[in-house]
């Protein structure tokens, strides 16, 4: 390879800096670990090529110009644009310096430039005598300048790689290329209180006074050995808490679906040998034509803390409900998807058990609803028609007696004012029962009937905000709307003690009813499951898909919200 010429020292407004060296045909021959930090290229996309795409605009120009002044003067200091390799250009103050101007002699070479990289730099002749070091390689092995120029590269290698070294550094001599020392195995130097260390070296060479210099790069990375090394313990942990877990765990490839690893537990668990599973995909463990297909869903699936409920089919052709928790890993330098199993199949029994039971509590308590509502119903007519026609009766017939006695008894006329009553609360209980309003009014109207009578009542004040119109709905939306309001307004003039109360209906995209009191209110979280009241209401709300919420406090009244979806409700 071409030997170095060039040098340049990027030192940018972050006070960060980077070093590279430039062969003979201005291609870069090696790079500090700056680089990367600084402009965001690596040493493997930098070396080999000319350093133009480095600069922006018409610092390119420039830079082959200073290339060439530097060769005749040495040094060149000159502010240009640097392009990074993601980032917008920055201004840089760059010192371009030739090699072929310097001389290795203690003393005599210009420290600046080697002073702001972090790597330690030491040159050495062909006799393996060190000629020059940096400030950074005197402090990396412990040595002062006048103890390390002069002593010979092997000094700073432990004693059982030292000849393995020379034959190195010969081979080197006679075929100088730029490489990285020890390229596939670890090298380690000595520092001067004995301490051996790993360690990074980069070689180049440049030609003085007819004789050839080698330049070694040197990086010190114990911390990087040590953070491997603690990566690969934790790796082996983690591997083994894979093979060994108690809960089924594989690993799959995201691209083919295919099983890249397979615990035991999931192997048992699935019924296939670990050697059967990693031949298959996870297609091959779902339940035939199950939808939608695995190609389809794992490419939707978050990266980490991915929850899905599906069905694998055993070997042995037994269908399981799993939850599955997944998360993507890096293996290998690719990308794999790591995933949990848990065997839900007996809670979703149970759970479908309980949604079963629910819907025949839902029915039954439907069918005890319709019930009662027929039975009040019947009821109503029996009083109305029956008993009231009958108190009619009786107190035309204590009239009649009264015209046909021709005077004045104080005990009939007492008998038929008592018999007016019994036929006014009879036709009260009548219309409690099922007010006739219920067959003929829309769901507003027949709360605006409800709260007109309770206030006829009580002395509560009763304040009423209630549409003109209101869409229809089916008989079993508007008795369960009368029902509630029924209720809610007979707990506030039994309980409450309240001045005010409020009834107001609201009809937009959902319908709502809404009742509030200020009267003495109540803990909520204290609120009385077993009211048959509360029970009622609440049973009625769910058994046509409404919600109803009750909140209260001590003092601060009660509000009743009772809501139900606009598809309950005709739009014509």
């Amino acid at each position: 390879m071409p030997e170095i010429a060039f040098g340049l020292l990027i030192a940018a407004p972050s006070s960060d800096h980077a070093l590279i060296m430039l062969d003979s045909e201005k291609c870069v021959a090696y790079t500090s670990a700056g680089i990367e930090n600084l402009l965001g290229y690596s040493t493997a996309e930098c070396n080999a090529r000319q350093l133009n795409f480095l600069f922006a605009g018409d610092s390119i120009q420039a830079h082959d110009a200073l290339l060439e002044q530097c060769r005749g003067s040495g040094e060149v200091h000159r502010k240009l644009w640097i392009q990074p390799k993601q980032n917008n250009p920055f201004p840089a103050q760059i010192t371009y310096f030739s090699l072929e101007s310097r001389s290795f002699e203690p003393g005599r070479w210009d420290r600046t430039w080697m002073d702001s990289v972090a790597e330690a730099i030491v040159a050495v002749d062909e006799h393996g005598r060190i000629v020059w070091g940096n400030p950074q390689a005197f402090a990396m092995f412990g040595y002062g300048r006048s103890e390390l120029v002069g002593r010979g590269i092997e000094d700073l290698i432990p004693r059982k790689y030292r000849n393995a070294h020379q034959t190195y550094r010969n081979s080197f001599s006679q075929d100088p290329t730029q490489r990285p020392m020890g390229q596939g195995m670890d090298v380690v130097a000595l520092r001067r209180n004995g301490e051996e260390f790993p360690v990074e070296v980069s070689l180049s060479y440049i030609r003085q006074q007819g004789q050839m210099i080698a330049l070694a790069f040197i990086s010190d990375i114990s911390e990087r050995k040590r953070t491997e090394a603690k990566l690969q313990q934790s790796d082996e942990m983690h591997r083994r808490l894979f093979w060994e877990s108690p809960q089924p765990l594989f690993v799959y490839d995201p691209l083919t679906l295919r099983f890249l690893m397979v615990n035991h537990a999931a192997a048992e668990f699935l019924g296939y040998t670990k050697e059967e599973l990693t031949q298959m995909t996870l297609d091959d463990i779902r339940p035939p034509g199950e939808m939608p297909p695995a190609a389809e869903v794992v490419p939707r699936l978050p990266s980490f803390r991915a929850k899905l409920t599906w069905r694998v089919r055993r070997k042995d052709g037994i269908q399981l409900h799993v939850e599955s928790f997944g998360n993507t890993i890096d293996l290998g330098g690719a990308i794999a998807r790591l995933v949990l199993l848990n065997d839900v199949t007996n809670r979703i029994a149970l759970e479908s058990d309980l949604v079963a039971t629910r819907d025949q509590y839902q029915s039954l308590a439907a069918r005890i609803i319709q019930m009662q509502e027929e039975e009040r119903k019947h009821l109503s007519r029996e009083i109305h028609d029956s008993l009231g026609q009958d108190l009619a009766a009786l107190r035309y017939q204590l009239q009649a007696i009264g015209r046909t006695l021709g005077q004045d008894d104080h005990s009939l006329d007492s008998a038929v004012a008592t018999c007016n009553t019994l036929l006014i609360r009879l036709r009260e209980i009548a219309s409690h029962l099922r007010p006739p309003v219920l067959d003929h009014l829309t769901a507003a109207e027949a709360v605006e009937w409800l709260v007109d009578q309770f206030a006829k009542r009580t002395r509560i004040v009763l304040r009423k905000e209630i549409p003109l119109e209101c869409p229809p709905a089916s008989e079993e939306v508007r008795l369960a709307i009368f029902r509630v309001c029924q209720e809610s307004l007979t707990n506030i003039i039994r309980h409450s003690k309240a001045q005010t109360a409020s009834v107001k209906v609201s009809i937009g995209d959902d319908f709502e009813l809404r009742i509030d009191d200020d009267g003495s209110g109540f803990e909520s979280s204290s609120m009385r499951t077993q009211s048959l009241g509360l029970l009622g209401m609440r049973e009625r709300s769910e058994l046509i898909g409404g919600t109803l919420a009750i909140e209260s406090s001590p003092g601060n009244g009660t509000s009743v919200i009772f809501r139900l979806p606009g598809r309950l409700f005709s739009k014509t």
